[in-house]
């Protein structure tokens, strides 16, 4: 029997005071005046799983950076097991048993798997992990548990972004920290090992371990949390048992009023003509031989019309990231042709491509889709410094009239454009991106996991605008390990496992198991 039990508040009570991290009264501005957390109070009870909700810019990283000792709180109390404690980092915060897992990940790409986890241990369980062999060894026992697709010994850069993110869970869960922090740590996970992944989270806690977890996806929150406490604008705006609550409650609390997406995807034909028989983008027999470990692609083939999207549906490490380079010119391919507007493009550089009119979002918006350290107009600039300058001089008050057209259309919400990328929330920052490749008129788009990470309303905007492309007669590939968004996004779609495309089937004949089965290589 469970020592938590539900008060008429829809708060936890517990019997002890001291099994449990309580956020009093947490307040943190930064610099223009910017209140990012107000006043906000939150408990963690060991033996719970407490899931923080809210839009991109609500103040969860705020505050879950100040429970780890990364900011500290201009005002409020922190206390752990019933102490007040000053967290002056990271460091202190592991002595008492917190740990984090990062959406974005701090791992050194030269290093292996099983060093970035030993470089992580804090010293207090040195006594147990003493050398790599023994990181090694329960690396591999982990490993096996969630179904990882890594191996101690691979080297973090021949990783794709999906089992970068297993290294980060990897990191924490191995010293069993007392409470566990995961910000969107289900975001490159198939939907079988979200699965695994939310079942060990529920035996930790059965064990007694407090879990605060961040997701945008609220089906998987009410699944898993005992209860909720959503942010809205730098406060508090509830906190409840998810046994008293719904999902669209949630969501309405989240944004401030109902959520609707029933209409993102109709079966209107677009305006572009659906009997072209030119594809915008034509793939055949690319293959691709993998120095690495990285997955080989085997005998490529698709096409992508004008005026349709096209769902692509794989499992991190089964060829989605190899596939993805090659066509935007990140990687060449060892045989076939690819053919973009019907020019062979198949080993030209990425420059070529965008001048062929392609436009290509990332999966990875601070590595690959932004200069984090440079301006908001500045970012906006890379798409458009051909067409804004004259004689190798470029116009930037044109520029800069671009980038705030942009801002408004696309509701990015910052300080200004001359704002720092890495200011922005993360949806905010995926947002400047889809505008910028949106904005410049492509043919064709390359939507690699565009609304991973970002929150309900950011995630609705983001597929509107594609399927409004869709409707402007530009072909969209919508690339995502997300079966639910491929169904509600795509005309036509295509799965990948072991580097190979083993499924083809249009919405109106899909089959979600049998989706969920070609991406996993559970076929007979």
């Amino acid at each position: 029997m469970s020592k938590y039990k539900d008060t008429e508040s829809g708060d936890i009570e517990t019997d002890s005071d001291r099994d449990q991290i309580e956020l009093r009264n947490i307040t943190k501005t930064f610099p223009g005046g910017i209140v990012a957390n107000d006043e906000i109070s939150l408990t963690l009870r060991r033996g719970n799983v407490h899931a923080l909700l809210g839009e991109n810019g609500a103040g969860k990283s705020t505050l879950m950076k100040s429970m780890y000792g990364l900011y500290t709180p201009d005002s409020g109390e922190i206390r752990v097991n019933d102490e007040t404690v000053d967290l002056a980092g990271p460091s202190d915060a592991k002595r008492l048993g917190i740990g984090m897992v990062h959406q974005h990940f701090q791992l050194i790409e030269r290093l292996s798997v099983a060093e970035n986890v030993l470089l992580s241990i804090p010293d207090e369980f040195r006594d147990s992990i003493t050398d790599l062999s023994d990181v090694k060894t329960q690396l591999t026992d982990l490993i096996d548990q969630y179904g990882f697709s890594i191996t101690p010994t691979d080297t973090v850069a021949e990783l794709d972004v999906g089992q970068q993110q297993q290294v980060e869970i990897l990191k924490s869960v191995i010293t069993r920290s007392e409470y566990l922090v995961l910000d969107e740590p289900t975001a490159a996970l198939s939907p079988s090992g979200i699965d695994e992944l939310l079942s060990t989270l529920r035996e930790l806690v059965a064990k007694g371990y407090g879990v605060l977890i961040v997701t945008h996806k609220l089906e998987e929150a009410m699944s898993v949390a005992d209860r909720v406490t959503v942010l809205r604008d730098g406060q508090r705006i509830d906190t409840v048992s998810t046994e008293e609550t719904s999902v669209d409650d949630v969501a309405e609390k989240m944004v401030g009023n109902s959520i609707r997406n029933d209409n993102l995807r109709t079966d209107t034909s677009p305006d572009a003509d659906s009997d072209a028989t030119d594809p915008v983008l034509r793939v055949e027999d690319v293959c691709l031989r993998s120095a690495s470990r990285s997955c080989n692609l085997n005998h490529v083939n698709l096409e992508l019309y004008p005026g349709e999207i096209v769902g692509l549906a794989g499992i991190s490490g089964n060829g989605r990231t190899e596939l993805v380079d090659c066509l935007t010119g990140v990687k060449e391919p060892e045989s076939g042709l690819i053919e973009l507007n019907g020019h062979d493009v198949t080993y030209s550089h990425p420059g070529r491509r965008v001048d062929n009119g392609m436009s290509y979002i990332p999966e990875d918006r601070v590595t690959h889709g932004c200069a984090p350290e440079l301006s908001v107009t500045m970012n906006i600039g890379k798409k458009y410094y051909k067409l804004l300058s004259k004689r190798g001089i470029l116009n930037w008050t044109k520029l800069t009239e671009r980038a705030r057209d942009i801002v408004d259309q696309f509701d990015v919400r910052t300080g200004g454009v001359d704002s720092k990328a890495e200011s922005l929330s993360g949806g905010n920052m995926q947002k400047m991106i889809v505008g910028r490749e949106l904005d410049c008129d492509p043919d064709m788009i390359v939507a690699n996991n565009p609304t991973r990470g970002i929150d309900i309303s950011a995630e609705e905007f983001v597929q509107q605008k594609l399927v409004e492309m869709r409707q402007d007669g530009v072909g969209v590939l919508f690339v995502s390990d997300d079966v639910d968004e491929i169904l509600q996004m795509s005309d036509r779609i295509l799965t990948m496992y072991e580097g190979e495309i083993t499924h083809r089937t249009d919405t109106q004949s899909a089959d979600i198991d049998t989706i969920s089965d070609c991406m996993t290589g559970n076929v007979s």
